[in-house]
């Protein structure tokens, strides 16, 4: 009887937990609880309770309480659709979404171009350096010097490559099309990046 009855009041909490959205207005009453009681207490105002007894439940503060309340439910509800509106996915084959796609692979087509810079860049300064060392003979101190600024191109290249292919994936998408607002990509490169870890392990 008493498993029936503990089952039963699951089940009714369950299903006030998903029709009421409580995940979401429960740290907001104990929000509003800890502000009543430790906040505003010290302010020169009357705090909400107070006021609430005072317009015995009634007038524009309950009108404002119970559309904030409203709000909050609507914005729980839609919150997968708002922060895919924002991605982009519902407009982004639109003309303004073509041309922001377009500015976004632009974006990610110069940080690869860097790349390809930086390591052209650091290709010729190493024969050269290769051609002054082959100069000297070993011991010499000009020799040494030539090799430490070999050793420092290397490293920059090392160093800059690995700050530009962390920014396109941290910022970029690798499986996803990419998307036309910066906070598209970036949620759907860590998308890409989880699916491709949980994929190897």
């Amino acid at each position: 009887m008493n498993s029936a009855i503990l089952a039963t009041f699951s089940d009714v909490i369950g299903f006030l937990a998903q029709s009421f959205k409580l995940t979401a207005v429960f740290p907001a009453f104990i929000f509003a609880l800890l502000n009543e009681w430790l906040i505003l207490p010290h302010l020169p105002q009357r705090g909400l309770v107070v006021e609430l007894v005072v317009l015995d439940l009634s007038g524009q503060l309950v009108i404002a309480a119970a559309f904030a309340l409203l709000l909050g439910y609507t914005l729980a509800i839609v919150n997968i659709s708002l922060i895919r509106l924002f991605e982009g996915y519902g407009w982004r084959e639109t003309r303004y979404g073509r041309g922001l796609t377009e500015l976004q692979e632009a974006r990610r087509q110069m940080l690869m171009k860097r790349i390809l810079s930086l390591e052209n860049e650091t290709s010729q300064k190493i024969s050269e350096l290769e051609k002054e060392f082959a100069r000297y003979e070993t011991g010499d101190p000009q020799r040494e010097f030539l090799y430490q600024q070999r050793k420092g191109w290397e490293k920059k290249l090392t160093v800059e490559r690995t700050l530009y292919e962390q920014q396109i994936r941290d910022y970029f998408p690798a499986v996803t099309p990419i998307l036309p607002t910066a906070l598209g990509n970036t949620i759907a490169a860590f998308e890409d990046s989880c699916g491709l870890v949980c994929f190897q392990h």
